[in-house]
């Protein structure tokens, strides 16, 4: 499917008036990147999605690699997990000038002390994710202005860790936030 000429068609048909029949294209147009194939739904997300939640969960230190988890219960002890942040040593981005056509592999930013990781057991079974994922994020910081990432990653058994999306929230006392919740 090439990009360029589904965009120049829709602006051709919607700003141009020309008669392309892209209005008769599929209403939704989606990648599924494990298939490496496209497909197609009359809504968003499509009608057969199905929500799963998932709750942060921790055995010891959730920045180390194998201490957090993603659970489909809720613990029955609610605990905090803590990190240092240092806005002095951001976390750097690994977006590059493909942004919206390329994901980035997160394993080079895992060493940093100040990610918490949260992976869930192995799937046994392939998952499509195709909607909008959600997060609930109670969270409060010592600093004056934070933000605060949550990225939902693919990893796979070669170890790859493919960012399939995120969502950001900040949080300031400037403005009277203390906490934050943020469903994105």
């Amino acid at each position: 499917m090439d990009l360029i000429d589904i965009s120049i068609r829709w602006f051709d048909h919607w700003l141009k008036g020309l008669d392309n029949m892209v209005d008769r294209d599929p209403s939704v147009q989606y990648f599924v990147m494990g298939l490496d194939k496209w497909r197609t739904a009359t809504t968003w997300p499509p009608e057969e999605t199905e929500d799963r939640l998932f709750f942060l969960s921790h055995t010891e230190d959730a920045r180390e690699l194998t201490k957090g988890h993603l659970q489909p219960e809720a613990d029955s002890l609610e605990v905090e997990d803590h990190y240092s942040y240092d806005p002095k040593n951001p976390v750097s981005t690994l977006w590059s000038s493909d942004l919206f056509t390329s994901v980035s592999d997160r394993r080079q930013l895992e060493h940093r002390e100040d990610i918490l990781i949260y992976r869930s057991s192995p799937l046994e079974i392939d998952v499509e994710i195709a909607g909008v994922p959600r997060v609930s994020l109670y969270a409060r910081s010592s600093a004056p202005d934070t933000d605060f990432f949550a990225r939902l990653v693919d990893e796979y058994p070669d170890g790859q860790a493919l960012e399939i999306c995120y969502v950001m929230v900040w949080s300031g006392r400037d403005i009277g936030t203390v906490w934050t919740k943020k469903n994105s």
